[in-house]
């Protein structure tokens, strides 16, 4: 749990390696060395009160690694469906943060230029409460784009113990796919 915090969810192979996005291996490849940190919880996805009962569970976006597209490596994360509003939390941590550290994503949209989506941390001792900031919206469709926030921007404003990182998705519709290519 120390800082620098990266994932570029690249599982160690993949059908293409890419690099920021770009093709530089068209080959079936595979390495173990290039694995990124894996999200803690596959997948711990909770409705609008924080709740995964058997009732919500169907209205809650899913989200799974793809080979189809990357940022870095071979694979990505993909969250798509639609939800009227669902938190996944992706990542345990116990990072020390500063107001001025920077939290930032990479992603893709399939369709649209709105996010639907936030960041989000919750701090050590206070896990069931949430600091968000809107992810901005995508100039266009298609192209992987890159949003980064100070901590400040999440209301981290004196030094902190981050102990989960994750992504919300508000309103989104049956055809929404965003892929995520890195968290840092």
């Amino acid at each position: 749990n120390a800082m620098p915090f990266v994932s570029r969810f690249n599982l160690g192979n993949g059908q293409k390696f890419r690099n920021e996005g770009q093709t530089t291996f068209d080959h079936k490849w595979y390495n173990l060395n290039t694995q990124d940190l894996m999200p803690t919880w596959r997948w711990w996805i909770t409705d609008a009160n924080d709740q995964a009962t058997p009732e919500t569970v169907g209205n809650m976006v899913q989200a799974d690694f793809t080979f189809a597209d990357a940022y870095f490596g071979g694979s990505c994360l993909s969250l798509h469906g639609q939800t009227p509003a669902s938190r996944v939390k992706l990542f345990k941590t116990m990072l020390d943060v500063k107001p001025e550290y920077t939290l930032s994503i990479t992603y893709k949209l399939a369709e649209g230029t709105e996010t639907h989506a936030k960041l989000f941390v919750a701090l050590k001792g206070e896990t069931n409460t949430y600091k968000e900031v809107a992810i901005g919206n995508a100039p266009k469709a298609g192209q992987w784009n890159t949003f980064t926030a100070k901590m400040s921007d999440l209301g981290i404003s004196a030094d902190a113990t981050v102990a989960m990182i994750g992504i919300k998705l508000e309103g989104t519709s049956n055809n929404y796919k965003m892929l995520v290519g890195e968290m840092a």
